[in-house]
């Protein structure tokens, strides 16, 4: 088994070097830290799996087809899972179209998209690795492009902690919680709850509109504003969430930016 290891190493070596001489300097970064995740064995068996498939040499002949196939607007869904989007370019960690890990640089030239979509994402990164994806979504999009996130707010899941929410009960809340969720330990108080959702499912950082807003700022982006759940002055952007079988989460628990870069200027 030891041997084994060994040889695969060597043959990722190997392709780390070929990637180095044949692909561009946009992809290097992109390519070479999901293979150094691999040798450290940082990914588990479904990351590991979608990379083999949709990684790599995969990834960019996949992207190069999409982008010959839209000539219109071109848009990416980044941690949608098998929830795709038709029509859009859906990059994950475990599913879609592309294997994406968003802790790394974008497998993207600069000024590629119109419209990034993520719902239910960013609160899986760590506050730094939060802030240099928002960063690189602002790379990859075009000028005038939008950046639409939606994510819990921190600010609503207090609100419940104290059952001081306007719209919901804490009582609801947790049943609800305990309903869709189907564990096997049933949170019964609000601290169980509200631990249950900062550090479930790989929860890393739970944002509120400050630090949300400030995020798009800091990483350049203008026209920053809340939206309402599935409401969009840009007709690509509407009704693109799908968390919510319930109406009030809608409004209560998740909170939704959007941010535009400017169109002046092409960064590069």
């Amino acid at each position: 088994m030891r041997k084994r290891m060994k040889e695969f190493i060597r043959t990722l070596n190997k392709f780390n070097n070929f990637l180095r001489l044949k692909i561009k300097p946009v992809y290097i970064q992109y390519y070479l830290e999901p293979l150094a995740k691999i040798k450290r064995g940082e990914y588990l068996f479904r990351p590991f799996i979608h990379w083999l498939l949709t990684g790599h040499l995969i990834c960019r002949w996949r992207i190069r087809k999409y982008f010959k196939q839209v000539d219109s607007s071109r848009n990416l869904q980044v941690g949608g899972g098998r929830h795709v989007i038709k029509g859009w370019l859906n990059a994950d960690l475990i599913d879609g179209d592309i294997f994406l890990d968003a802790t790394c640089s974008l497998p993207f030239r600069d000024s590629s998209f119109d419209y990034i979509f993520t719902e239910h994402f960013i609160e899986h990164l760590s506050r730094k690795e939060g802030i240099y994806f928002v960063v690189e979504a602002f790379r990859v999009l075009k000028p005038g492009g939008v950046l639409r996130l939606g994510t819990p707010s921190l600010r609503a899941l207090m609100e419940i902690y104290i059952d001081n929410h306007q719209e919901i009960s804490r009582s609801e809340v947790m049943d609800r919680h305990n309903r869709i969720h189907k564990q096997k330990e049933v949170c019964s108080t609000a601290a169980e709850y509200f631990n249950d959702v900062m550090r479930r499912w790989g929860h890393q950082f739970i944002f509120d509109e400050e630090t949300l807003e400030s995020t798009y700022q800091e990483s350049g982006f203008i026209n920053i504003k809340r939206v309402r759940f599935g409401v969009s002055e840009h007709s690509t952007l509407q009704n693109l969430e799908r968390h919510a079988e319930v109406e009030w989460v809608k409004s209560a628990f998740v909170i939704i930016y959007e941010g535009q870069k400017p169109k002046n200027k092409i960064f590069k």
